[in-house]
């Protein structure tokens, strides 16, 4: 990404989820969720050093719906919020430092060190992070330099514009029962995601959580929870979340 310098390319760097929902058999349902790095058409990631770790346990707490008198299954479908919401302060600040620590190390496996520290069972103040105790719970890493971009052969394209990449850094499936609230915990659960970059001059660096969720506006209940999570999963299948990594960055003063 020639002539784009920091944080200017930091800023044209956006995180995306997208949640597929397989067909439901007698008993339960797959929901597979997705998850990319997204940037311009000519981004180089060889443009800088790090890892991309996704969460896949979402955290205890919840994003606070700003809708009054609305169902839960509305608020729950519609509240967003930052990481710092929902996941201790000492936790972020916990995670974050441990990692910032091991950023001077610029080896081939860098990342494997990384994940090495998180998979640790000592990080205080983390217990509602989505693990048991102090640990992380299940997570996946990623170095930039083994992203490949995705090809678009879709005319459901979750970033604008268009011609825009999207690299692939993680995926998770889990699954749930057929009742609506099974439906809610699972479609809209919060996926933290742990971006590490670094300039390949080694003199910036930046370590941050984002915390991402699917949000729809037009969720409509029906008669009975059965019939409203099927009705549900053939209206939200290409609902994405979508977060520009430098906004972000800029609400936390980073």
């Amino acid at each position: 990404m020639s002539g784009r310098g920091w944080p200017l390319l930091l800023d044209e760097l956006s995180l995306v989820k997208g949640v597929n929902l397989s067909k439901a058999d007698t008993k339960s349902r797959a929901f597979e969720s997705v998850y990319y790095l997204g940037g311009p058409d000519d981004l180089r990631l060889s443009d800088l050093d790090g890892c991309v770790v996704v969460f896949n346990d979402a955290p205890e707490k919840k994003f606070e719906s700003s809708m009054t008198g609305a169902s839960e299954a509305n608020k729950t479908s519609t509240a967003t919020g930052t990481c710092d919401e929902v996941i201790d302060e000492g936790c972020l600040y916990n995670i974050t430092q441990r990692v910032d620590r091991l950023m001077g190390n610029h080896s081939s496996n860098f990342c494997q060190v990384i994940e090495h520290e998180l998979k640790k069972n000592d990080f205080q103040g983390c217990s509602g992070f989505g693990g048991h105790g102090e640990t992380l719970g299940n997570f996946s890493i990623k170095s930039l330099k083994d992203l490949q971009p995705v090809k678009n052969s879709s005319d459901c394209w979750p970033v604008f514009d268009k011609s825009d990449q999207l690299f692939k850094i993680g995926s998770d499936i889990s699954y749930g029962g057929l009742s609506e609230d099974a439906f809610l915990q699972e479609f809209y659960k919060i996926s933290p995601i742990l971006t590490i970059f670094e300039n390949k001059n080694h003199t910036k660096k930046t370590t941050d959580m984002t915390c991402l969720k699917v949000v729809v506006d037009d969720y409509q209940s029906s008669s009975s929870d059965e019939d409203n999570a099927e009705n549900s999963a053939a209206k939200l299948e290409a609902n994405w979340s979508i977060l520009t990594i430098f906004a972000f960055l800029m609400a936390y003063g980073l």
